[in-house]
């Protein structure tokens, strides 16, 4: 990334989200730009519950090919805990943080009170926004379709839960 950066010359480098190591150009002294971070979701916060309310064995031995095994779901674990000090040092090291919510700025203010800190309106995902409306003649009766993907912190473990718990009442549930 510091090679793309410096080749381009910038006059402020934009983050987008704050769990991962590029956010640390500045700080490890790979561009001397001013550095922009936009908050997608705070890691931190998540940390705690990155295996839900789920035991590493738990998930080992029962939903094995859904989640991955213990360990894959333990490296998970470890590695949003790395992320979460990634984030810290990010924020705190911005020249300023964008968000969305009073949530993003609390966390940014948590960090380093004295922060930069500005509100954007923007989507995440703009596709969102502009999607057409959920109409009931229009779905798949008893389908479940999930996007959060498939680790305990985005709930998976509570839809598993809920399919076990509707299947007697709706067999051909999928």
């Amino acid at each position: 990334y510091a090679s793309i950066v410096n080749t381009w010359n910038p006059n402020v480098v934009h983050v987008h989200g704050s769990e991962d190591s590029f956010g640390l150009i500045k700080t490890w002294g790979h561009t001397d730009k001013p550095v922009v971070v936009s908050l997608q979701g705070m890691v931190a916060a998540c940390a705690p519950k990155a295996y839900g309310e789920l035991l590493p064995e738990q998930i080992h031995g029962k939903v094995r090919g859904i989640i991955g095994t213990g360990l894959e779901c333990f490296r998970f674990w470890k590695g949003t805990l790395e992320r979460s000090r990634y984030e810290e040092t990010i924020i705190r090291n911005a020249d300023m943080v964008l968000g969305r919510t009073q949530f993003d700025h609390a966390w940014a203010w948590a960090y380093r009170s004295d922060v930069r800190y500005r509100h954007v309106g923007e989507l995440i995902r703009p596709e969102f926004a502009r999607a057409r409306s959920w109409a009931l003649e229009r779905c798949t009766r008893q389908q479940i379709f999930c996007t959060s993907g498939n680790r305990p912190l985005k709930g998976l473990h509570v839809l598993v839960e809920a399919v076990h718990r509707l299947r007697p009442v709706f067999p051909d549930i999928k």
